[in-house]
C-alpha cells in the first residue's frame, strides 16, 4: 500500500513539472466594441494533448465567448468580437483551458468604444467665478474624418463629479458643434472641474480649473528669449503684470541680469563647488535697472551698455525681475537661466537605461538649438559605473560609428554583472580639441532587470531604405538620411537578432518567434515567423558590433532574421512591436518590444497669419465692471454724449487670416501667452491629439501571473487609513507640523489619483496629463523646435510643457518649476511665472525638509510608487535621484522579476501562463485597484440602467472610494492657490468660421490693447481630408499710442482717489507732443499727484491736459493724479491720448456712494383689469426728506424678470446656502411658466437656464458626504438638516431642472427616508430653520408635510426616475409600507388634530391634495374644507384669509397663509379667488416687504407664479389680448408704459430725477399690471429704532505692526425682548447675521479670515459679498450666550489707492426675524495711516516689513 502511494504522488509530482511552461496567452487590457479584438495562444510541446482554450467575457449581465483548439507547439490567434451595442465598463475576462492541459485564470479587463474621436475644446483651462466657460466639441470617425451630422451629449462635472450642467444632444454638422456658454457661478467648489461629450457609448473629456485665489496679490509673467547667441549684442523680453481678476495693473520692476562665463567656470570646477549659486548670491553685486510697468511694458537693452555683460564670453546670462506692486506694497519676483550658444550644437541620447551583464548600444543624436538635426561633430561621451562594494569604474568612449546618418553617432559597451548604476556625461570638444566640464551634460541611465540564464539578448532595430558608413572625407554638406518612419500603406522592415545565451546547448535548426503589433492598448496585428541561425552557428558576429571593426574574440551563435509589415491606418501614431519566443525545450524564453511612430495622422495642413488695416475706434474702452443696479443708486452722473477726440480714435485693426483646403470649417481660439504654463490641455493641438490617440497605451491594471510573499502581512483592499498617517513624528514647531500636513495631503491627493485615473478614463474618457514614452528612430511628430535637453537632466513634462534646468547641479540647486514653454511659431520666448519673495527658499534648505521631492527627479512608475509608500509609512526619505542609494531601491525591485516580464508589464498587455519567468511578486500588482474593478462591475449590476450611466456608476464608486481612503478629490489649498494664478488666462476670440473656394479665411480680431502678449490656435475639419492642426501662432503686438488708467471701482463721495495712468509707445518710431487730456465733469475735482505735500486742488470745469514732449520706441511713461468725487451715482472719467500718428482713448466707470444707512420704502399695486378697462388717476406722494437720494417705478404685466436678477423682490439677503436653494426655485418655477406658456425660445428662458445652472453649482457647496444639505459641513461644525435637504432634493427632483444628477438624488434621498419615523412622520432632528414652527406643538406634522409636499410638488411622480419612483412608492403604486404611503397616512390621521392651527393645516392640505393617486373621497373633504374657509373681502376687491383670534397671529404668518391658500385655490384653477387673494398679498408686501425664511420665498414664489400662469390660461380662454397702458406723470413729465402677450414678463423702470413731490398714473387695457415705486434714503442714524434694544453691534479697527494690516474687532450683544419666549425656544440658538461694509481701498485676505474664524465656534458661516464690498458673518447666540457681548476679531488689508476713508456701515439682524436689526455708521480714517498715496505709501508700508536677511536662518532638520 506504501508503495502503490509512492507511486502515485510520484505520477502526480511528474505531471506537475509537465504542467509547467505548457502555456502562454497574451491578451489586451482593452476590449472595443464592433471589432475583432485580438488574443494570441501559444502552446508548448511539454503538452502531449490538443487543448481547447475558452475565453468568457462577462459584464453587465451580458456574455461574449470565443474558442480555440490549439496543437502541441502551435500559436494560434483568436478573436473575441464584441457586438456594437455591447455594454462598456469594467469587464472580467475568464480564460480555461481543457484537454491536454486544464486552468482557469480571471483578468480584469476594460470594454471600450472609441469608434468615434471626440475632442471637448474650452476657451480655456481655468476659469474664475461669474465667468462663462465657452465650449465646443470636433466629433470625426477613428479615421479623423469629420462626421457630417450627429448629436453628442455634453456634461460638466464639478472638483467632486458632481453633474452640475447638461446639454443634450447637440448638433454636430462638419464634425463641429456650436460654440455653448456655459456660465460658472460666484460660489463653486474649485478644482479641476471635467467637461464631457458623449457620442453613442465614446465618452471623451477635458480638465479645466475653476478657482480663484484666495490671498489676494498680483500676477507676474515675464517673456524672455528661449537662448541666446554669441553674436548678439541686444536682450529683448516683456514683463506683463495683472492683478487677481487679470486686469492690467501697476508695479515697480528692478530687472537685475548677470553672466555665467567660462572663468568661472573654470574656477568653479577646480575647486569643486556648484556651479549654479543660491539666488542671493548670484544677486549680489548685480547692476540694476528700475522701470514703472503699467500693465505690460517691452524690453530691449543693450547688455554690454547697461549690464556690463559681453555675450561673446558668456556661456549663460541669468535674470532676475522683482517687482513690487503700486497697489498693495507686495512683492514678487521672476528669475530666469538663458543658455548662450557658441556652436549652435546639442546632443541627446537613447535609450536612457541599462542592462547590467550584457553589451549595450547607445544612440547620440546631434541638434540645432531649434530641434533640426546637424552634422554630429567631435564629442566625448564618458561613462560612470557604480557598485554596491567597489569603487566606480569610468569608461571613455571617443570613437562612434554610424548607420547611414551624419547626425547620429552611436556606441556600444560592456556593462558588468554586479554594476547597480550608470552615470554618464556627454563633453563637446572644441575646435582645438579640448573639453571643458562646465559644458558637459550629465544623465542617469535607470537600470533595467536582469536576463535569466535561460533566455537570451534578442533585438529588434527598424530597417532604413539605405545603409551606409561615415565616409572618411568630410563632405561639404552632408545628408542627414531621415527613413526610419514607418507609412501607411506602406511596408516597414524590422531586423531581428537572437543571442542566446552561453548555458544554451542545443541549437535548433530555426527558430519560431511570436509577434503582436500593439497600438493603444489593443492587439493590431499579430502573427508567428521564423529567424535563422547564422552558418553553422559560429561564424558570424552579432550585427550590433562596429561593422568597420574587426574583433578578436571568438565568434558566438547569432540568431538573426527579418519581418516585414504593412503598416495600416488603426496603427498611426504609433505602435509597439512586441517579439516573443517561449521554447522550454531548448531553454530559450525572451522578449522585447519596439516603439516607433507611423506616420500619416494628419492629412490637413492649415496656416495662420494676421494683417492689419487702418480704422476708427467704435468700440470704446469701458472698463467698468459689472455693477448690480439693485445694489447702488442708478444715477449716471456726468454727459452722455462726450465727445473723443478723432486723433485719439484713429487705431490700427488685426485680422486673422486663415490659409487651408477649400470648404473647410475652421475654429479659432485666440488668448493670452499665459495660456502655456497649462501646456494647452484643453486646447486642439498636435500635442493633444497624439495622447489623445495613445491614452491606453498604458493602463494600471496589472494583470500578470501573481506569486504571493511568504513575509507578506494584511493587504489592505483599497488605499491607505488615516492611522497610517500617525507615524510621522510629531514635533512642536509649527513648521514641522505644516510640512506632516503637506505630505498627508499630498499623499491622499496620490491615492485618490491612483483610482481615479483608471476609473475616470474608463467611464470618462479623460486623457491624463503625463508625457509621451519616447519612440526608436525617427518621429514625425515632433516639432522640429524641440530643444531635448540643454546642459541638464532629462527634461520632466508636467501640464503638458517642458522644464527644464541648466546644469546638473541645478537639480539640487535651482528651483524652474515656474518656467515654462511650448511649441508655437517660431518659439523665441520662454514663460516664467512670478514667485512671492518671501517663499523664495534656496534648495539646501528645502532639501533637508522630510518628505521635499527634488525638483528634477523623473516621473517614477508605478512600482515606485508603491515602494514610496512603506517609505512613507515608516517616516523614512526618499533617495535622491541618482545617487547610489536611489540606485539601490531601483534594482532591489527590478530584482524581483524577470526582463521578459518587465517587457510585458510595460507592454500594457495582460498575461495568463504558468512560465515561471513571467510570475510577478504580489507587492508590484495593483491590488487595491483589482478590488475597485470588482466593485464597480457589481454596482454596474446593481444600479437601474435607465436611470444610471457608465459615468453615473463610475462617480458613485469614487465617492465610496475616497469616502473609505479619506482622499481627497482637489489639490490643497496652498497648491490650488499658485495654480489658480498662474494657469489663469483670458480668451478673446472663440469663433469658428468657413473657408472660401480659394481655401481662405479671415477672422476680425477684436480690439487688443496691448496689455497682454496673445497667441492663436486653428482647426479646419474637412470633408475629404479630415481634420488639420495649425501650429499655435503668436500675434504681433499691435502697433499704436496706447493709453492704460487704473483706480478702484468702488468709492464714496469726498475720498481721494489714486488714478494711475501709462502712455505706452508700441509705434515703430519716436512720437513727438503727446498730448493726455482728462475731460471736464462736474461729478470730479483732480489734485495733481506730488511726492511731498499736498497738491493743488483743480476744478475740472475745463479739460485737465498733459503734455509729453517726446516719447522713444518701444517706451512707457506711468503717471499718477487723485481723483475726488463730489456726487454719489456711477461716475466716468474719460480720459485721451493723442499725437500725430493717432491715439487712444478710455473710460473708467466708478460707482461712487455716499456714508450713511441706506433705507428703502415700497409702494405696491396690482390691478386686474380683466373684467374693467381702467383703473381710474392713481397719485402717491413722494416723501420730501432730505435725505431722500432717489424714485425709481417699476412698471409690468407679471414682473417675473425679477426671478432671476441676483436680489429681487426687494426681499432681505439670504446667507449661506438659502441663497443657492431660493435662487433654483425661481428659476424652476420660472421655467415652468415659460413652457406653459410655450416661450421657449425668448431670451427670458436662457437667462432661467443659466440662472438654475449657476445656483446648482452652488447648492452644491453646502452638501456633506452622505447627501445633506446645511450651512457647514466640517469635522466641528456638522449641521445636516432635513429642512434643507427636501428643499433640496424637491428642486433637484423636478422635471423642468435642465438635468438630473441622479447619483446626488439617490444619495439625498436615501438619508431623508432613513429619517422617517414608525408611523410614517418626520422631525427635524438638526437646527431648526424656520423658527415659528419649531417652536410649535405641530412640529412633526409641519416637517411631515414638507417632506410630502417637496416630494410631489406639480405632479412630479409622473417625470421621476425609476429608482426614485421604486423608493417612495415601493414595487407597485399601491405598496401601503411604502415611504411616502405611510407618510400620507400619518397626515390623513392629524387632519383633524390640527384645526387650532390654520397655518399647518393648510399646509397639510396643500401636500395632499396633489399626493400621487389620493383618494377621491380624501380631495372632495379637503376642496370642501377649503370653500367653508370664510375670506374678507377688502376695499378695493382684494381677499384674505378670515383668521380667528388675528391679533394672535404675526404678519409673516398671515402672508404665508394667504399664499398657501392661493396656490391651494389655483391648484383648483379658482382664477377669481386666486387674484383676489394675490393682490391682498402684493398689497401687504408694501408695509412688510422682506420675508422672514426660504420657506416664505419659496412658496411666495410658487403662489407668483400659479397665479400668472391661470391668468395667462384666462386670457386665451376667454379670446382676450393683453394690452396694457400706463400712462404716468412726474411734476410735469410724462412716460408711457405700454404692455402685450410679447413684453408682458418684462419690467420697465424709470429713474426719476429729483426733487419729486408727487406723480400720477393711470393704468388702462385688458390683462393684469403691476406697478411699484421704491424711494431710497440715505439716513446718517438708524431712523425709529424698537423701543428696546434686542441686538447692539460695535466696530472698531486698529493698525497691526505691519503698516497695511488693519485688525477689526466686531462685537455683539445680543438682549430678546420678550423673556417669557425663553421657555418656548430654550432648545433653540438665536442666529445673526452682521454685514460689515469694508473701508473703501481695502481688501480681504480670505485665507487670514479663515485662520482667525477657525478661533470662534459661534461663526458657521462667512463670505465675502464683492459688488457690496461687505463681508458677512452667520454667527449662532447660543441660550447660554444671550444678553452677553460676543467679540470676534478678524484682518484687513490697506491698499495704496484711497485716503480720507468715509464711516462704513455695520448692520446685525436676526436672520429668522429680520425686523429686530441694528445699524450704526462707524469712522475708520484714524486706523488707517500714513496719509499717503501710491509708491510713498508703498515705502512707509515697506520700511515697517521685517527684512528677511533680519530672520535668522533656522535648521528645520532640528526641534527648535
Amino acid at each position: 500500500m506504501v508503495k502503490l502511494t509512492l507511486i502515485l504522488l510520484s505520477v502526480f509530482f511528474v505531471q506537475l513539472s509537465l504542467a509547467e511552461n505548457s502555456y502562454f496567452i497574451i491578451l489586451p487590457k482593452l476590449l472595443k466594441v464592433n471589432y475583432e479584438n485580438q488574443l494570441s495562444v501559444l502552446i508548448t510541446t511539454q503538452v502531449k494533448q490538443p487543448v481547447d482554450v475558452t475565453f468568457d467575457l462577462a459584464i453587465l449581465g451580458q456574455r461574449v465567448q470565443a474558442r480555440v483548439t490549439c496543437q502541441p507547439g502551435e500559436t494560434k490567434n483568436v478573436s473575441l468580437s464584441l457586438p456594437e451595442h455591447f455594454p462598456i465598463g469594467a469587464g472580467e475576462l475568464t480564460i480555461r483551458g481543457t484537454g491536454g492541459i486544464q486552468f482557469s485564470e480571471k483578468r480584469d479587463c476594460i470594454v471600450y468604444d472609441n469608434r468615434y474621436v471626440l475632442l471637448v475644446q474650452t476657451s480655456s483651462s481655468s476659469y474664475r467665478p461669474t465667468e462663462f466657460m465657452e465650449l465646443r466639441v470636433l466629433a470625426t470617425n477613428e479615421n479623423l474624418m469629420p462626421i457630417e451630422r450627429g448629436v453628442v451629449d455634453i456634461e460638466i462635472y464639478d472638483s467632486y463629479l458632481k453633474l452640475v450642467g447638461e446639454y443634450r444632444r447637440v448638433e454636430v454638422r462638419n464634425g463641429l458643434t456650436d460654440v455653448i456658454r456655459y456660465p460658472v457661478n460666484k460660489y463653486v467648489n474649485f478644482g479641476s472641474w471635467l467637461v464631457s461629450a458623449t457620442m453613442d457609448n465614446t465618452t471623451a473629456s477635458v480638465e479645466v480649473l475653476v478657482s480663484e485665489p484666495l490671498v489676494p496679490s498680483f500676477d507676474l509673467k515675464v517673456l524672455f528669449p528661449r537662448f541666446l547667441l554669441r553674436t548678439d549684442t541686444s536682450f529683448r523680453g516683456i514683463i506683463e503684470l495683472s492683478d487677481d481678476f487679470n486686469r492690467p495693473m501697476f508695479g515697480r520692476a528692478n530687472i537685475s541680469i548677470g553672466q555665467f562665463t567660462e572663468d568661472v567656470a573654470r574656477e568653479k570646477q577646480a575647486r569643486g563647488t556648484p556651479m549654479i549659486d543660491d539666488d542671493e548670491t548670484m544677486r549680489r553685486g548685480l547692476k540694476t535697472q528700475t522701470i514703472d510697468v503699467g500693465g505690460r511694458v517691452q524690453l530691449n537693452y543693450d547688455l554690454l551698455q547697461m549690464f556690463g555683460i559681453d555675450v561673446s564670453k558668456a556661456l549663460a546670462i541669468y535674470v532676475y525681475v522683482d517687482v513690487i506692486s503700486q497697489v498693495s506694497g507686495q512683492q514678487r519676483i521672476a528669475k530666469q537661466i538663458i543658455p548662450v550658444f557658441n556652436r549652435e550644437v546639442v546632443y541627446d541620447i537613447y535609450p536612457l537605461e541599462f542592462e547590467a551583464g550584457q553589451k549595450n548600444e547607445y544612440q547620440v543624436i546631434a541638434k540645432r538649438p531649434d530641434g533640426k538635426p546637424i552634422q554630429m561633430e567631435n564629442v566625448l561621451v564618458n561613462l560612470t559605473m557604480l557598485f554596491e562594494t567597489e569603487k566606480p569604474k569610468p569608461v571613455e568612449i571617443k570613437d562612434l560609428y554610424t548607420r547611414g546618418r551624419t547626425d547620429v553617432g552611436l556606441f556600444n559597451v560592456e556593462i558588468p554583472e554586479n554594476c547597480i548604476g550608470v552615470l554618464l556625461t556627454l563633453t563637446p570638444l572644441s575646435e582645438d580639441g579640448q573639453h571643458y566640464g562646465y559644458r558637459t551634460q550629465e544623465m542617469v541611465l535607470r537600470p533595467v532587470p536582469k536576463r535569466r540564464e535561460s533566455g537570451g539578448q534578442l533585438m529588434i532595430e527598424m530597417m532604413p531604405a539605405k545603409w551606409g558608413q561615415m565616409e572618411s572625407k568630410q563632405q561639404q554638406q552632408p545628408e542627414v538620411i531621415s527613413t526610419m518612419i514607418a507609412s501607411i500603406d506602406k511596408p516597414s522592415r524590422f531586423y531581428i537578432q537572437l543571442l542566446p545565451s552561453k548555458s544554451i546547448q542545443q541549437h535548433p535548426e530555426s527558430l519560431n518567434m511570436n509577434y503582436a503589433l500593439l497600438t493603444n492598448g489593443r492587439i493590431t496585428l499579430s502573427g508567428v515567423f521564423r529567424i535563422q541561425p547564422t552558418k553553422e552557428c559560429q561564424t558570424m558576429q552579432p550585427r550590433a558590433i562596429k561593422p568597420e571593426q574587426t574583433s578578436s574574440t571568438a565568434p558566438q551563435c547569432v540568431y538573426n532574421g527579418t519581418l516585414e509589415l504593412v503598416m495600416t491606418r488603426q496603427m498611426v501614431p504609433y505602435s509597439t512591436l512586441l517579439v516573443y519566443t517561449f521554447n522550454p525545450n531548448f531553454g530559450i524564453n525572451v522578449a522585447e518590444s519596439h516603439r516607433f511612430a507611423v506616420q500619416g495622422l494628419l492629412n490637413n495642413n492649415l496656416t495662420m497669419n494676421v494683417t492689419t488695416h487702418e480704422t476708427m475706434d467704435k468700440e470704446g474702452n469701458d472698463k467698468k465692471q459689472h455693477i448690480d443696479e439693485e445694489d447702488i443708486l442708478p444715477i449716471h452722473v456726468g454727459s452722455d454724449n462726450i465727445k473723443v477726440s478723432s486723433k485719439a480714435k484713429a487705431y490700427k485693426r488685426m485680422d486673422l487670416v486663415l490659409n487651408g483646403l477649400p470648404d473647410s470649417t475652421v475654429g479659432v481660439n485666440v488668448f493670452e501667452f499665459d495660456a502655456v504654463s497649462q501646456g494647452l490641455r484643453s486646447d486642439i493641438t498636435i500635442e493633444r491629439l497624439l495622447k489623445y490617440s495613445t491614452a491606453y497605451e498604458y493602463v494600471p491594471i496589472k494583470g500578470m501571473p501573481t506569486s504571493t510573499s511568504s513575509n507578506e502581512k494584511v493587504v489592505q483592499s483599497r488605499g491607505f487609513k488615516d492611522d497610517q498617517f500617525d507615524q510621522f513624528r510629531e514635533t512642536p514647531e509649527e513648521e514641522r507640523r505644516e510640512q506632516e500636513q503637506f505630505e498627508k495631503n499630498m499623499e491622499r491627493e496620490r491615492q485618490g489619483h491612483r483610482v481615479r485615473y483608471p476609473v475616470e478614463q474608463m467611464a470618462f474618457g479623460l486623457v491624463p496629463e503625463r508625457r509621451m514614452t519616447p519612440s526608436v528612430g525617427d518621429d514625425p511628430y515632433i516639432p522640429s523646435n524641440k530643444m531635448g535637453r540643454l546642459y541638464g537632466e532629462p527634461e520632466k513634462q508636467e501640464f503638458g510643457t517642458d522644464r527644464k534646468s541648466f546644469e546638473e547641479v541645478s537639480r539640487q540647486k535651482t528651483n524652474t518649476g515656474r518656467q515654462y514653454n511650448v511649441h508655437i511659431d517660431k518659439n523665441d520666448y520662454v514663460l516664467s511665472v512670478g514667485m512671492p519673495e518671501l517663499v523664495v527658499y534656496t534648495q539646501e534648505r528645502d532639501s533637508k525638509i522630510q518628505g521635499k521631492l527634488p525638483m528634477a527627479e523623473p516621473e517614477t512608475s508605478d512600482e515606485d510608487e508603491d515602494d514610496d509608500e512603506k517609505k512613507q509609512q515608516r517616516g523614512e526619505y526618499r533617495p535622491v535621484y541618482g545617487t547610489l542609494e536611489w540606485f539601490k531601491k531601483v534594482n532591489r525591485r527590478m530584482s524581483l522579476i524577470s526582463k521578459e516580464a518587465f517587457i510585458f508589464l510595460e507592454s500594457g498587455l495582460s498575461i495568463v501562463s504558468d512560465f515561471g519567468t513571467l510570475v510577478v511578486p504580489k507587492e508590484l500588482q495593483h491590488m487595491s485597484l483589482s478590488t475597485v474593478m470588482d466593485k464597480f462591475r457589481r454596482q454596474s449590476l446593481m444600479n437601474s440602467k435607465d436611470s444610471y450611466t457608465i459615468r453615473d456608476d463610475a462617480r458613485q464608486l469614487l465617492e465610496e472610494y475616497m469616502q473609505e481612503t479619506d482622499s481627497t478629490y482637489t489639490l490643497p489649498p496652498y497648491v490650488l492657490e499658485e495654480e489658480s494664478r498662474s494657469s489663469y488666462y483670458n480668451s478673446i476670440l472663440f469663433s469658428q468660421t468657413k473657408l472660401d473656394q480659394q481655401g481662405q479665411g479671415k477672422l476680425r480680431l477684436p480690439k487688443m490693447k496691448p496689455c497682454s502678449t496673445w497667441m492663436a490656435t486653428g482647426f479646419s475639419m474637412n470633408p475629404t481630408y479630415g481634420l488639420g492642426i495649425a501650429q499655435p501662432f503668436r500675434l504681433p503686438t499691435s502697433q499704436g499710442l496706447y493709453l492704460l488708467a487704473n483706480m478702484p471701482r468702488k468709492v464714496q463721495v469726498s475720498e481721494k482717489i489714486l488714478l494711475s495712468y501709462s502712455i505706452n509707445n508700441y509705434l515703430t518710431k519716436d512720437v513727438q507732443n503727446v498730448v493726455v487730456r482728462i475731460r471736464s465733469s462736474p461729478d470730479f475735482d483732480v489734485i495733481e499727484h506730488q511726492s511731498q505735500g499736498e497738491g493743488k486742488l483743480i476744478q475740472m470745469t475745463n479739460d485737465y491736459v498733459v503734455q509729453i514732449p517726446s516719447m522713444k520706441m518701444d517706451s512707457s511713461i506711468v503717471r499718477h493724479i487723485i481723483i475726488v468725487p463730489k456726487r454719489a451715482g456711477v461716475m466716468s472719467i474719460v480720459m485721451e491720448v493723442e499725437s500725430e500718428f493717432g491715439g487712444d482713448w478710455e473710460i473708467l466707470s466708478i460707482h461712487v456712494r455716499e456714508s450713511g444707512l441706506y433705507r428703502k420704502e415700497m409702494s405696491n399695486k396690482l390691478f386686474d383689469l380683466t373684467e374693467k378697462s381702467t383703473s381710474g388717476q392713481i397719485t402717491e406722494k413722494i416723501s420730501s426728506s432730505p435725505n431722500l437720494r432717489m424714485v425709481k417705478v417699476c412698471v409690468s404685466g407679471t414682473m417675473l424678470d425679477y426671478l432671476i436678477r441676483n436680489h429681487t423682490m426687494d426681499t432681505k439677503s439670504f446667507i449661506g446656502v438659502d441663497i443657492p436653494l431660493i435662487g433654483l426655485w425661481r428659476g424652476v418655477l420660472l421655467r415652468r411658466y415659460l413652457n406653459e406658456t410655450q416661450q421657449s425660445e425668448v431670451g427670458l428662458m436662457n437667462m432661467t437656464m443659466n440662472n438654475i445652472t449657476a445656483n446648482y453649482q452652488t447648492l452644491q457647496l453646502f452638501t456633506d458626504v452622505n447627501g445633506t444639505y446645511g450651512y457647514q459641513f466640517n469635522t466641528e461644525k456638522k449641521q445636516s438638516n432635513l429642512f434643507l435637504s427636501t428643499v433640496a432634493l424637491g428642486a433637484m427632483l423636478s422635471p423642468l431642472m435642465p438635468f438630473r444628477d441622479n447619483v446626488t438624488i439617490n444619495r439625498t434621498l436615501t438619508w431623508i427616508l432613513k429619517q422617517q419615523r414608525q408611523d410614517g412622520s418626520f422631525d427635524e432632528m438638526g437646527p431648526c430653520s424656520c423658527q415659528r414652527f419649531c417652536t410649535s406643538e405641530y412640529r412633526r406634522d409641519f416637517m411631515t408635510s414638507l417632506v410630502v409636499y417637496f416630494l410631489s410638488h406639480d405632479n412630479l411622480t409622473h417625470s421621476l426616475p425609476w429608482f426614485v419612483r421604486e423608493k417612495l412608492y415601493g414595487t407597485g403604486d399601491s405598496d401601503q409600507q411604502s415611504p411616502m404611503f405611510r407618510a400620507k397616512r400619518y397626515l390623513e390621521s392629524r387632519l383633524d388634530q390640527v384645526k387650532n392651527c390654520m397655518l399647518t393645516t393648510t399646509l397639510m392640505e396643500l401636500a395632499l391634495i396633489q399626493c400621487h393617486k389620493l383618494p377621491t373621497e380624501l380631495q372632495q373633504k379637503i376642496r370642501q374644507r377649503i370653500q367653508e374657509r370664510q375670506l374678507i373681502t377688502e376695499e378695493d376687491g382684494s381677499k384674505s384669509v378670515k383668521i380667528e383670534n388675528e391679533g394672535d397671529m404675526i404678519i409673516e404668518n398671515k402672508l404665508l397663509l394667504n399664499t398657501l391658500t392661493l396656490s391651494i385655490y389655483a391648484h383648483y384653477n379658482d382664477y377669481k379667488t386666486t387674484w383676489a387673494l394675490a393682490r391682498w398679498i402684493v398689497s401687504k408686501l408694501s408695509v412688510h416687504h422682506q420675508m422672514d425664511t426660504l420657506l416664505d420665498a419659496i412658496f411666495m414664489t410658487k403662489a407668483w407664479v400659479h397665479s400668472d400662469c391661470l391668468l395667462r390660461r384666462h386670457m386665451k380662454s376667454t379670446g382676450e389680448k393683453f394690452n396694457i397702458v400706463v400712462d404716468m406723470t412726474v411734476d410735469g413729465r410724462r412716460q408711457e408704459f405700454r404692455f402685450d402677450e410679447t413684453n408682458m414678463d418684462i419690467t420697465q423702470q424709470w429713474n426719476l430725477t429729483l426733487p419729486v413731490q408727487q406723480l400720477t398714473y393711470t393704468v388702462s387695457g385688458k390683462g393684469m399690471a403691476g406697478v411699484a415705486i421704491k424711494q431710497v434714503f440715505v439716513d446718517k442714524e438708524q431712523i425709529t429704532p424698537p423701543p428696546t434694544q434686542e441686538i447692539s453691534v460695535r466696530q472698531e479697527f486698529e493698525s497691526m505692526s505691519r503698516l497695511n494690516e488693519i485688525r477689526a474687532r466686531t462685537c455683539l450683544t445680543y438682549t430678546p425682548k420678550q423673556q417669557e419666549q425663553n421657555r418656548k425656544l430654550a432648545n433653540v440658538n438665536s442666529t445673526l447675521v452682521v454685514e460689515v461694509e469694508l473701508p473703501s481701498g481695502t481688501r480681504v485676505n480670505l485665507r487670514q479670515i479663515s485662520f482667525f474664524v477657525q478661533r470662534y465656534n459661534q461663526i458657521v458661516y462667512y463670505y465675502y459679498r464683492r459688488h457690496r464690498h461687505t463681508m458677512v458673518f452667520f454667527v449662532q447666540c447660543p441660550i447660554g450666550q444671550q444678553s452677553k457681548e460676543m467679540c470676534m476679531e478678524w484682518p484687513i488689508e490697506r491698499l495704496s489707492t484711497v485716503i480720507n476713508q468715509q464711516p462704513i456701515e455695520v448692520r446685525a439682524y436676526d436672520y429668522l426675524k429680520p425686523e429686530i436689526c441694528s445699524r450704526k455708521l462707524f469712522n475708520v480714517v484714524d486706523a488707517i495711516k500714513p496719509q499717503a498715496l501710491g509708491y510713498e505709501y508703498v515705502k512707509f508700508f515697506l520700511q515697517s516689513r521685517p527684512d528677511i536677511k533680519s530672520v535668522p536662518t533656522m535648521d528645520l532638520t532640528k526641534p527648535q
